[in-house]
């Protein structure tokens, strides 16, 4: 079985590599000659060496499989904190299309709150399905109650329009409907709450989900492609 350890570079039978190993744990041992017929018959193993770097301190084993101590140039860049990236990045919660169908918002069908003793969701609650919308948002009114609003732009005046359709069809089907904001010309903003509880229900996430759902593929510019040198 072929041994690959490291980067690139030489190599050695395994029995070799097995001296290196012991020679880095002080272990006195003889030298394995590797000979012209040995890698004709394949018994030769790739073991792959420690590309150049700063290797002051380490022990052959690790220097024989690729470990090495970071440059100070390497240091100086803070790599190791931006190659993890933002810590404050937020991550949009997508579940699989398969688990979609089965628990996601947009196959719920949204309930009747009147006359329930039904209350508004906490910034906490709303949050959480909030990740279950892409591109909506948690936001307080002038009253100070909690909604949701998602912006879009389209092509032109009439595409704007055309959405606002395609909402209130969807809007008419689940008995819930969101304010519409035309601005502009080719600026759609859509806010949802429910009037009923005054603040934000599972209804409104629902909705959000479904208007989410609608396609508008025709209604917005296409977007030339960009080509690198």
């Amino acid at each position: 079985m072929a041994l690959n350890l490291g980067r690139a570079g030489q190599v050695c039978t395994r029995k070799a590599y097995g001296h290196i190993c012991a020679a880095a744990r002080g272990v006195s041992v003889s030298t394995a000659k590797v000979t012209p017929r040995a890698l004709l018959l394949g018994e030769r193993r790739h073991l792959v060496s420690t590309k150049a770097g700063n290797t002051d301190g380490m022990s052959l084993q690790d220097k024989v499989e690729g470990a090495r101590n970071p440059y100070e140039g390497e240091i100086a860049t803070d790599f190791t904190n931006t190659s993890l990236g933002n810590p404050d990045t937020e991550h949009i919660m997508k579940p699989p299309d398969a688990i979609k169908d089965l628990v996601g918002l947009s196959k719920k069908k949204c309930i009747p709150c009147e006359g329930k003793d039904v209350k508004p969701l906490t910034i906490e609650e709303a949050d959480l399905l909030r990740k279950q919308c892409a591109g909506w948002k948690v936001v307080k009114g002038e009253d100070d109650k909690l909604r949701i609003n998602c912006d879009w732009k389209f092509k032109n005046f009439v595409k704007s329009l055309e959405f606002f359709q395609r909402i209130a069809e969807v809007a008419e089907a689940e008995g819930h409907h969101p304010d519409l904001h035309l601005v502009g010309w080719n600026k759609v903003t859509v806010e949802i709450f429910t009037h009923a509880v005054g603040g934000l229900t599972e209804n409104d996430f629902i909705l959000a989900a479904k208007i989410n759902d609608i396609d508008t593929s025709d209604l917005t510019s296409k977007k030339k492609p960009k080509f690198w040198a």
